[in-house]
């Protein structure tokens, strides 16, 4: 799923002068979910990640076992191990304030709107909804060295 996704994007990604870089632990477990969702999921990070990050840097997808999903304070989460899929670009820093924001319908950063970069702001809305339905979690981390990381858990397969 992650393959066909980053071959998808790749195109997208070489224009901007950006490499999309996937990272996989071993033995990722299946997730409980659909499918076409799920590459939903994936495509909408990463092209957020290729339109927001710096034109000559490397885009990230990293997948993960994870023991469990974070708590939240705004969606009812399965308690079970997770595949946590992360996409970090390197961009500037999203202030703490904005950062709980960017799910929101229609949101836009207003320095993007400024410098002219297309979007409606719905595509985090999208993955929100998705991971909703799924019962899993977003968290988002941004910082000037690191860039910004979105980090969506969804429950594997029980065994």
């Amino acid at each position: 799923t992650a393959h066909d996704v980053i071959d998808f994007m790749n195109v997208k990604a070489k224009e901007n002068n950006m490499d999309i870089v996937l990272l996989a632990g071993k033995n990722i477990k299946e997730v409980c979910g659909d499918e076409n969702q799920i590459k939903q999921v994936i495509q909408n990070l990463l092209g957020n990640a290729i339109k927001y990050g710096l034109s000559g840097t490397k885009i990230t997808l990293k997948l993960e076992n994870s023991d469990n999903i974070p708590p939240s304070k705004t969606m009812e989460i399965e308690s079970c191990p997770s595949v946590k899929i992360s996409v970090n670009n390197k961009g500037k820093k999203i202030e703490a304030a904005k950062l709980a924001r960017l799910t929101e319908r229609f949101y836009r950063l207003q320095e993007h709107k400024d410098q002219n970069i297309k979007g409606t702001g719905l595509g985090l809305s999208i993955v929100k909804h998705i991971i909703i339905r799924h019962k899993g979690n977003l968290t988002v981390t941004s910082s000037s060295g690191k860039g910004t990381t979105f980090s969506v858990y969804i429950p594997a397969w029980k065994e």
